[in-house]
């Protein structure tokens, strides 16, 4: 078992794109559909075997999650 996601809830979206990308060097890698329909943008590090779904939390109090990955989770 692995770590494949961790959400980023923010109220600045522009803001945490920016931070990651321009000052810690992670990349766009995409989008998907995260917790209750909402659109997240995935960026990833080429140093870290993990990507982070930045999603705009709308000034709701979300809490953070970890998503793991596996491909037997009865072992």
């Amino acid at each position: 078992m692995k770590l494949k996601y961790i959400p980023v809830y923010t109220a600045d979206f522009e803001g945490q794109i920016d931070f990651y990308t321009q000052k810690l060097g992670f990349k766009v890698t995409g989008t998907m559909t995260f917790y209750e329909g909402r659109e997240s943008t995935v960026i990833q590090s080429d140093k870290l075997n993990v990507a982070l779904l930045v999603t705009n939390n709308d000034g709701n109090s979300d809490k953070s999650n970890i998503i793991i990955n596996t491909t037997d989770c009865l072992s």
